[in-house]
């Protein structure tokens, strides 16, 4: 999906602002961990169900502007980014499975964050809190997590970040597709602990009743959280462009969900970033512009005084180009497996005053989709540094990536892999700062596939994703999680399962030489004597 850039004039036209008349509250609760179980335990979801998608325009938006938008002269995209001469081995200190395929829901829409002492993934069929060595603590489904504020019937996109600087995790999901009653669904809790209270809204999503909301983002930063979501005609599915909400984020995180602004615009999937740090500004990203030959990202961002802030467009940068996604092969037969598209999934990182972001793309001779990842400063014209993540030799087919960048600036991409020769499998890499620019380390596997996959429910698509998830360990601010989508196996002969898996990833040093230690040793001894 590439998009036409629009002129500057047209860029902040664009915006239909509102503060209160396009807001309202349905529900609000506070709920323990425990109370959504016993909830859970008399209330089972049993229907199987396809998650909706709004429609996607699958064409680049092409940039057609008298004002030409800003342009990197000094272009160093890499189309092999692979560093020879890392510094620190990338290693998975840990895995375990995170939640299984109960067969009630494709995609699964793998999410999930690290707590300092938790991990909570969230999926389109159940909401699981464990602790760090796996143990699962509870589990209950997502329609009884919501369902004290009337999201317990078809809630669906589940999304969850953990706020560092002020210890809470944020979660949303959307509810009720291709309905009036479309909303938005957003919880914070009380503190840092997952398992206890949750204070959780339902915020209509049209107070015209006209569209209905789909495939949200979370961002924050000091001062707001925003939520934004695709719009779509409850009539035909067709786009109505993107809707940003942004509360006060000490209010919100105080019981009190106080809205600021929402923006409206003609564009889609505008992604809020997770923001590290004492940043005014909050940055969004939107992926799927080109001019020529040239792919670019445009920059957006909420800026001003808490309840009256404006939305203003940044830039626009060049990235390395990449075509629209296509579906992907796998062990084991023909039917192949839906691989996305070019939006941004996983909302991006800004930290260290830079923008870091990743989506999926297309290459060619020899096909594959590959994995666009950059890192951006918006005070500047010029990427930092850009590259893709690829395999040309035996073509692996690389989608929904997620990012995350720790307080070493390394940066850790977590995604899934297909091709003809494995089962649906997941994978992660990364980079430290010290690495070369524009490059990351070789992909590791993080989960091999299990078993052929083909699961649509009666429908045409073999559906996988629509996302994943890698964070930070808040613990240490050092270590890293992801979560991502593998192929389980097939149970009793009678359906094929998906599987979510934890893994635990760091940067450590070589380990020291036995040679190096026994010299140590052996001076320590002499010298002792002496």
């Amino acid at each position: 999906m590439k998009f036409k850039l629009f002129s500057l004039t047209i860029i902040l036209t664009s915006f239909l602002f509102a503060q209160n008349s396009d807001y309202k509250i349905i529900a609000h609760s506070v709920v323990s961990f425990d109370e959504m179980i016993q909830y859970d335990k008399t209330h089972k979801q049993e229907t199987r169900k396809a998650i909706p998608i709004g429609k996607i325009n699958c064409d680049k938006m092409i940039i057609n502007s008298p004002k030409q938008p800003d342009v990197n002269n000094n272009k160093s995209l890499a189309s092999q980014s692979y560093s020879s001469a890392p510094s620190y081995p990338i290693i998975l200190d840990n895995g375990f499975q995170a939640i299984p395929d109960n067969n009630t829901s494709i995609p699964p829409d793998t999410m999930g964050a690290a707590g300092p002492n938790h991990l909570m993934a969230t999926l389109n069929t159940q909401v699981r809190i464990q602790n760090k060595s796996g143990s699962s603590i509870s589990t209950v489904s997502l329609n009884s997590f919501w369902s004290s504020v009337n999201g317990g019937s078809d809630s669906f996109d589940p999304k969850i970040y953990y706020d560092a600087g002020a210890n809470r995790f944020i979660f949303t999901a959307m509810d009720d597709a291709w309905a009036p009653a479309s909303g938005i669904l957003i919880g914070v809790t009380e503190t840092s602990d997952p398992t206890g209270n949750w204070f959780l809204w339902k915020v209509d999503a049209d107070s015209t009743d006209t569209y209905w909301a789909d495939f949200p983002s979370i961002g924050f930063n000091s001062k707001w959280i925003a939520f934004s979501a695709n719009m779509y005609a409850n009539s035909d599915g067709s786009p109505n462009g993107c809707k940003i909400w942004v509360f006060d984020k000490t209010n919100t995180y105080a019981n009190n969900l106080l809205i600021c602004r929402v923006f409206s615009t003609n564009f889609q999937t505008m992604v809020p970033c997770v923001t590290f740090g004492n940043e005014q500004d909050l940055y969004t990203v939107e992926s799927g512009w080109y001019l020529g030959l040239d792919d670019y990202v445009r920059i957006d961002k909420i800026t001003g005084p808490l309840y009256s802030p404006t939305f203003n467009y940044v830039r626009s940068i060049i990235v390395p180009s990449a075509l629209t996604p296509t579906t992907a092969p796998q062990l084991g037969g023909i039917r192949k497996i839906e691989n996305g598209d070019m939006r941004i999934s996983s909302s991006p990182v800004f930290r260290f005053g830079h923008i870091f972001f990743t989506y999926c793309g297309k290459k060619l001779s020899p096909e594959r989709n590959v994995i666009v990842w950059g890192e951006l400063d918006p005070n500047s014209p010029n990427a930092v540094q850009t590259g893709i993540v690829q395999e040309t030799s035996v073509p692996i087919y690389y989608a929904f990536p997620s990012i995350a960048v720790n307080s070493q600036t390394s940066i850790v991409l977590g995604f899934a892999g297909f091709s003809t020769g494995i089962y649906a499998s997941a994978y992660y890499t990364g980079r430290e700062r010290t690495d070369p620019p524009h490059t990351m380390r070789s992909p590791r596997l993080l989960k091999a596939g299990e078993d052929y996959y083909y699961k649509t429910f009666s429908g045409s698509d073999n559906r996988w994703g629509d996302y994943s998830a890698t964070c930070i360990d808040p613990a240490d601010d050092f270590s890293f999680w992801t979560i991502q989508e593998y192929a389980m196996p097939e149970f009793n002969a009678t359906y094929d399962r998906w599987g979510t898996w934890w893994g635990k990833i760091s940067f450590v040093p070589e380990p020291v030489s036995i040679y190096y230690l026994s010299f140590v040793i052996f001076y320590l001894l002499v010298n002792k004597k002496k």
